[in-house]
C-alpha cells in the first residue's frame, strides 16, 4: 500500500510527469543511456529549481501587494500576483481540492493526446517549451476545476482541451514563422499565439512591410 502511495505521489507530480514525456522522447529518438538520463534529470530538476524561484518570486512581492492595499485603503481593493507560473504553482503547491492532482494528470494526458495528433492528422508539431507545457495543463485544469465538474471530467476535457491547443497552435502560427526564418523547421509554441497572430494581422494594416536586405 505504501508503495502505492508513493508511485501515486510521484505521478501525480508535474516534474516527475515532464520528465517521464522527456525520458520517452529521448529513447524514441534511440540517444545512448547517458543522454537519456542526463535529459531526464535536467527536465526534473529545471521544473523543480522553477518552482522554486516562482515561491521566492511570490514570497518578494507580498510586502509590495500590501503596501498597496494599505497606502490606498479607500479604494477597498485587495492585489493579486497575475504571473502565470506563480498562479500555477501557487495552485499546485497548496493542491486544494485535489487540484495539484489533476493538473499533473492533465500535463501527462494532455501529452499524450498532442502526440497522437501529431502524428496522424497534418498538423505534425510537437510541442517543446517545458513551462508552457505545465502552465497550459495547469489553466486548463483549473478552467474546468471551476465549473465544478467531477475530477475525471476534469481531466479528460482538460487533456483534449490542451492536446488541441498544442497541436493546433503552432499550426495557425507557422505561416508567419515560416516567413520570420525562411523555413518549417522552428515552430512557435507560447500561451499567447493568439495574441501574437492577431498582432501579426493587424500590423500590415496599419504600418509598412520591410523587405530584407539581401547579404
Amino acid at each position: 500500500m505504501e508503495i502505492f502511495k508513493f508511485i501515486l505521489s510521484l505521478i501525480t507530480t508535474p516534474a516527475f510527469v515532464l520528465g517521464l514525456i522527456a525520458m520517452i522522447g529521448l529513447i524514441l529518438q534511440k540517444k545512448s543511456g547517458s543522454e537519456v538520463l542526463v535529459g531526464t534529470i535536467k527536465t526534473v530538476l529545471g521544473l523543480l529549481i522553477m518552482s522554486v524561484g516562482i515561491g521566492a518570486l511570490i514570497a518578494a512581492l507580498v510586502p509590495i501587494q500590501k503596501m498597496f492595499e494599505i497606502g490606498i485603503p479607500a479604494a477597498g481593493f485587495e492585489t493579486f500576483v497575475t504571473f502565470d507560473e506563480a498562479v500555477v504553482s501557487a495552485v499546485q503547491t497548496t493542491n486544494l481540492a485535489n487540484i495539484g492532482a489533476l493538473i499533473a494528470w492533465t500535463l501527462l494526458f494532455g501529452y499524450i493526446i498532442h502526440l497522437l495528433l501529431a502524428r496522424f492528422t497534418p498538423f505534425h508539431y510537437v510541442y517543446l517549451t517545458g513551462h508552457m507545457i505545465w502552465i497550459h495543463a495547469g489553466a486548463f485544469a483549473i478552467l474546468y476545476h471551476s465549473f465544478g465538474l467531477q475530477p475525471w471530467a476534469v481531466v479528460l476535457l482538460a487533456s483534449i482541451t490542451d492536446g488541441l491547443y498544442m497541436t493546433l497552435m503552432p499550426a495557425l502560427a507557422q505561416p508567419v514563422m515560416r516567413k520570420i526564418t525562411g523555413g518549417d523547421e522552428i515552430a512557435f509554441g507560447h500561451g499567447q499565439t493568439l495574441l501574437n497572430m492577431l498582432c501579426a494581422w493587424v500590423g500590415p494594416l496599419v504600418g509598412k512591410r520591410r523587405t530584407r536586405r539581401k547579404t
